[in-house]
């Protein structure tokens, strides 16, 4: 299978006006419920609160990431300081394409590739060990409460994911107060996003 994966690579392709695929509603209720309580699974690891879904975000999550894949882009949207608004990203690339029974497995695949960057991150002096960390320590930051994540997926096979979040994190100064370390070393493979009966969701 050939696939590639970008985080937070801020790249600018030429504007070819793909198409979007027509995304079931199954397929986008399975990618927010897994994107949402992995999000807070992992937040539990590190003493921060659970984030709420906010309706706001969440359209213009889904709007970025829909104009991403329309334009053949993948870079930050423009006034996230203005708007105190944190934002991670990620594309992919499937030469097979993306099973729509399987959406909750993209949103968990990409919360725990954002995750990942615990291991770039110090935290005794919380800065970077020389690795990118700004997925994580957004994912992790204390003070955020609200998150809205969008999926939108391309008629070539691409995959584009934004988050965003309220208030922002990665703020100068503020990281020993808001990214604490983790209690116990997260499994992927151990936690099933699906599962509706657990605390997350």
């Amino acid at each position: 299978m050939n696939s590639y994966l970008l985080l937070g690579v801020f790249l600018i392709g030429v504007a070819t006006c793909a198409e979007l695929l027509t995304l079931p509603q199954n397929c986008i209720n399975d990618f927010n419920m897994c994107i949402f309580k992995v999000h807070n699974k992992l937040r539990s690891l590190h003493f921060s609160p659970d984030l709420i879904v906010d309706s706001e975000l969440q359209k213009k999550a889904i709007a970025y990431s829909q104009k991403m894949g329309v334009d053949d882009i993948f870079a930050h949207s423009t006034g996230l300081a203005a708007l105190k608004m944190g934002e991670n990203l990620a594309m992919s690339f499937n030469s097979q394409g993306y099973d729509m029974k399987s959406c909750g497995g993209l949103g968990k695949y990409f919360a725990e590739k954002w995750y990942e960057e615990i291991k770039n991150y110090n935290f005794n002096t919380h800065s970077s060990n020389g690795g990118v960390i700004g997925h994580f320590t957004q994912l992790v930051w204390r003070s955020s409460s609200k998150i809205g994540c969008g999926l939108a997926i391309t008629k070539d096979k691409k995959a584009y994911i934004t988050c965003n979040y309220s208030p922002n994190g990665n703020i100068r100064g503020r990281y020993n107060t808001n990214v604490f370390p983790n209690v116990t070393k997260y499994d992927k493979g151990e936690y099933n996003c699906e599962d509706t009966t657990d605390s997350f969701f």
